[in-house]
């Protein structure tokens, strides 16, 4: 199974270090080493509360835009 972005289905890359990251969903700040290559990062309680299918649902409305 290929790790895709959550908000734009790019690949997943995986950092050496931690970096300060916002959650594109709710905005928390905190360190990770796992964005999208477009620098996408959703934080681990929004991805494992279910998020996936929300996020899913507003991209195809077409309620999204992208602010990177």
């Amino acid at each position: 199974m290929k790790e895709e972005c959550l908000i734009c289905n790019a690949l997943l890359e995986y950092l050496e270090k931690d970096e300060l990251m916002e959650c594109a969903v709710c905005h928390k700040k905190e360190n990770s080493k796992t964005r999208c290559m477009n620098g996408h990062y959703v934080c681990n309680e929004c991805h494992t509360n279910g998020m996936e299918h929300s996020v899913q649902s507003i991209i195809r409305s077409g309620c999204f835009s992208h602010s990177n």
